[in-house]
């Protein structure tokens, strides 16, 4: 790590020269400045390796509560504080997979009020262990099977008209638990909520309802399945994806079908409703096919390779599964092609072990969804109030996936004297930072110092990847924020250790490299963004 200093660079803030914060920023070129003269703080960071809990990623941990549970009082499938934060601190799980079963209200129109306040509070659980939620509906859990081993009827699965009303009755909790929810499965028919062994959508063992070539429901039945999915669609709001079971449903549940995948235009754009569709394969490697998650399967394959790019895949490995599909080399490279941001920690064992043999265990578990890293940050030493400080950060993507939900980038200064905290957002949307042919990110432009409320000290300069829901640098909060996979400096005081620590921030320096902030006179006319009291 280097802190050198450029009088030439630092005049050009003492003088308040204009930099924009347009595409064409006038900031120095530092990729110019090769030999790094006075004035200038250069930074690189080294890679850690290793498991690392961040949030939205990773491995989760399976759990279900059902109606029925609540009708009878029992209360043992209730999250539990302790069992949460234990899996979070000693296997860094971030994300619980949560089924919630209506087996009770299958023949009832409406959900009973008791209940909905008990899932509030349940989801509550998991917002005060700081973990997030991957939720799915469903009305039964239970296959009985036949000889060859599918389900038979009756499958339980619940009555269309009710399905609708019983999402009407938890809009609100939906809505009011999105900062909790990480994802939403579709869900709601089908034994699992799999959208497949179902009572009234299409039964897939009666030739009627299907498609022979490959299994698929013909159209009459997908009008109702996609008001069914459509109306839960429609309640989640417009930040969250769904994620539907089979790769064919991607395209079809349009009316008329979209048979191509996201462009890079349309992707994140809320008002498109294609840009929120995700996968779960809960049948990964089993076969061919992983159990009919792929029907035409080269040609799905490639609309998921695509689609997955911007929308969230996840799911888990299954029994029965091939032992040539599900070693490491097959494993990893459909992980990494389809974007995979989740997996099942506990099942399926068999395939769990297999990588763990095989010695690819823990790069999975390292690369699901995003794994940053930063690489190099560079910035002046010293800057005037009412002038605007300049910045580049580098840092790579290794993981498989982009982070799926959108989150706010913090530019946050320290002042060292009192450490009183001041932040910036930046323009920055980290769903872009893609994994794809290592690329460099660049987090780069200037933040206006502002010219009275800042006052002249020392400053430590830190990055911040915010949850928006959770949006304080606050302890109480702080494992919603992303921390990227670097060794910081050894010799780091021990105050910047403890407020990484604390607030999940990472500092921008190595020991020494403070910016001075000196009183100017100039007060710049910026459309930059402004350095404020950050909210704690």
């Amino acid at each position: 790590m280097v802190g050198l200093r450029w009088m030439g660079f630092l005049l050009y803030f003492i003088v308040g020269g204009k930099a924009t914060c347009d595409v064409t920023f006038t900031c120095p070129d530092f990729n110019n400045n090769f030999d790094y003269p006075s004035g200038l703080i250069y930074v690189d960071f080294a890679e850690k390796f290793g498991r690392q809990l961040n949030p939205e990623r990773g491995w989760y941990k399976y759990t279900e509560y059902s109606a029925s549970e609540y009708e009878d009082e029992h209360t043992g499938n209730l999250l539990n504080l302790h069992t949460l934060t234990s899996w979070r601190d000693n296997e860094s799980v971030s994300l619980i997979y949560r089924i919630l079963i209506l087996d009770e209200y299958k023949e009832r129109t409406n959900i009973p009020a008791g209940f909905i306040a008990t899932l509030h509070n349940d989801f509550d659980t998991a917002r005060r262990a700081q973990m997030k939620i991957i939720g799915r509906f469903a009305y039964t859990i239970n296959c009985v099977e036949n000889s060859n081993g599918d389900c038979i009827q009756p499958y339980k699965d619940g009555h269309k008209a009710n399905m609708l009303k019983h999402i009407q009755d938890l809009s609100m909790f939906i809505k009011q638990n999105n900062d909790v929810v990480a994802f939403w499965e579709a869900g709601w028919f089908g034994i699992w909520g799999e959208q497949y062994y179902t009572d009234e959508l299409g039964d897939p063992l009666n030739p009627v309802y299907l498609d022979q070539d490959c299994d698929l429901p013909v159209d009459p039945v997908w009008i109702d399945r996609r008001q069914v999915i459509w109306s839960f669609f429609d309640t989640i709001p417009s930040d969250r994806n769904l994620q539907l079971r089979y790769v064919h449903q991607m395209p079809m549940i349009f009316d008329p079908a979209e048979p191509l995948p996201l462009m890079d235009f349309e992707a994140f754009d809320t008002a498109n409703n294609k840009s929120r569709i995700g996968h779960h394969n809960d049948c990964f490697l089993r076969d061919q096919s992983d159990s009919g998650t792929y029907c035409d399967i080269e040609t799905e394959k490639a609309y998921l390779e695509k689609q997955s790019k911007y929308t969230v895949v996840g799911g888990e490995t299954c029994g029965g599964h091939n032992q040539a599909r599900s070693k490491c080399s097959i494993a990893e490279a459909e992980l990494e092609r389809f974007h995979w941001t989740y997996l099942n920690k506990d099942h399926h064992l068999g395939v769990l072990s297999k990588w763990k043999q095989q010695g690819c265990y823990n790069s999975i578990q390292d690369r699901l969804g995003y794994r940053l890293v930063l690489r190099r940050a560079m910035y002046p030493s010293s800057v005037q109030t009412g002038a605007e400080l300049c910045y580049r950060i580098e840092l790579q993507n290794f993981g498989y996936a982009a982070p799926v939900n959108p989150r706010n980038v913090y530019l946050i200064m320290e002042n060292v004297l009192n450490g009183q905290l001041f932040w910036a957002q930046l323009r920055n949307d980290p769903r872009k930072w893609f994994h794809e042919n290592n690329e460099v990110h660049k987090i780069e432009g200037a933040v206006k110092i502002p010219i009275t409320s800042m006052p002249s000290a020392s400053y430590r300069l830190y990055i911040g990847l915010l949850d928006p829901y959770f949006d304080k640098l606050d302890a109480s909060v702080s494992f919603y924020n992303i921390f990227t996979a670097n060794a910081f400096s050894t010799s780091l005081p021990a105050a910047i250790r403890q407020l990484m620590n604390e607030k999940r921030i990472m500092y921008l320096g190595d020991s020494g490299d403070d910016i001075s902030v000196m009183q100017g006179s100039n007060d710049v006319q910026s459309s930059c963004p402004v350095m404020s009291f950050a909210n704690v």
